[in-house]
C-alpha cells in the first residue's frame, strides 16, 4: 500500500510541474508578444543627438513619490523631496522625463508611476520612445544631354526611413526617384530642389537652375546668323586664292628676271619705242659717227 501511495504522489508532483512549466511557457510567450508589438509600435520619435521630453501628463504634488522606468529597470525615483535614484536635473519641474543628446541605445518603452504619501497609486503611462538617425542635406547635379536635362538628387548614405520628394519652384514636382529628366526648354529658368526627411528630421538641397537650354539668339535669327557665316568663309576664301595667284605670279616673275630672259610684255614695249620718230635723238651722242 505504501508503494502504491508513493507512486501515486510522485506522479501527482509530476503533473503539478508539468502544469506549472506549461503556465510559466504561456506567459513567457506572452510577454514576448507584447514586447514585440511594443517595440513596432512608436508613440514618441526623436533624434540621435538630440534632446526630448518624456512626458508626464499628471499635475504632481510635493508629496508625492515618482518613479520613472526604462524598459523595466527605474532610472529615476524620488519619495517626496528625498532624491532615492538619479539626478534633480533628470527631470523638469512638471515631473516629465529630461532626455539630452540622445543615443540609439536609449529606445525604448519609458514608464513613469506616482503614489500619493500613504503610498498608494494614483497614476501610471507608458511611452514607446524610437530615436533615429537625423537624414544628411542632399546636393542636385544637372547633367545635359541632347536637347534634355537630367536631375539627380546625391544623398549619400541616409537611414533606411529615409524618403526623397522634389522640388520646382518650391512646390512638389517628379515623385520621389532619386533621378528624372525633362525637356530643358521646358524647364528652363526653374529652381530645383532635392528634399530628404524622415520622422525627426527634414533637409533640402541648395536650388539648382540648369543651363541646358538653347541659348543665344531667338529662333529665326539663327538662320541668318548661318547664312552669313557662310557668306563670309567664301569671300575669305576667295580673298586666301587671291592672295595666294598674285604671290604665286610675282615669284614667277622675279624668277625669269633672274635669268636674264626679257618678258613678252617688255620687248613688246622695246618695239615700240624703236619704231617711234624720235627714239633716234634720244640715242646717246656718242653712238653718232
Amino acid at each position: 500500500m505504501s508503494s502504491t501511495r508513493e507512486s501515486s504522489s510522485f506522479w501527482s508532483n509530476v503533473t503539478v510541474k508539468t502544469k506549472t512549466m506549461a503556465s510559466l511557457s504561456v506567459v513567457a510567450v506572452c510577454l514576448l508578444c507584447c514586447a514585440a508589438v511594443a517595440s513596432q509600435g512608436c508613440d514618441q520619435f526623436a533624434a540621435v543627438g538630440g534632446n526630448f521630453n518624456v512626458p508626464l501628463g499628471y499635475q504632481l504634488k510635493p508629496t508625492d513619490t515618482l518613479k520613472w522606468k526604462l524598459n523595466g529597470n527605474i532610472i529615476f525615483y524620488k519619495r517626496s523631496v528625498r532624491l532615492v535614484v538619479g539626478k534633480n536635473a533628470d527631470i523638469n519641474d512638471d515631473g516629465s522625463l529630461k532626455l539630452t543628446n540622445l543615443k540609439l541605445d536609449q529606445a525604448g518603452l519609458y514608464t513613469f508611476e506616482v503614489f500619493d504619501q500613504n503610498g498608494r497609486p494614483q497614476t501610471t503611462r507608458n511611452t514607446n520612445l524610437c530615436v533615429l538617425d537625423p537624414v544628411k542635406k542632399p546636393e542636385v547635379k544637372a547633367t545635359c544631354q541632347d536637347e534634355n536635362v537630367i536631375f539627380h538628387c546625391v544623398s549619400g548614405a541616409q537611414p533606411a526611413d529615409a524618403e526623397l520628394e522634389w522640388l520646382q519652384d518650391g512646390e512638389e514636382a517628379k515623385g520621389n526617384r532619386r533621378s528624372f529628366e525633362t525637356r530643358a526648354e521646358e524647364t528652363k529658368g526653374a529652381q530645383f530642389v532635392c528634399k530628404v526627411s524622415n520622422k525627426v528630421s527634414s533637409e533640402s538641397s541648395e536650388p539648382v537652375v540648369h543651363i541646358c537650354a538653347k541659348t543665344g539668339y531667338p529662333d529665326g535669327i539663327n538662320i541668318w546668323i548661318l547664312t552669313g557665316a557662310r557668306v563670309g568663309f567664301i569671300v575669305v576664301l576667295t580673298v586666301l586664292v587671291s592672295v595666294c595667284f598674285v604671290r604665286v605670279e610675282k615669284k614667277m616673275t622675279m624668277g625669269l628676271k633672274a635669268d636674264g630672259e626679257e618678258l613678252p610684255m617688255q620687248r613688246i614695249d622695246t618695239e615700240q619705242h624703236s619704231h617711234h620718230p624720235n627714239f633716234s635723238s634720244l640715242q646717246p651722242h656718242h653712238l653718232q659717227s
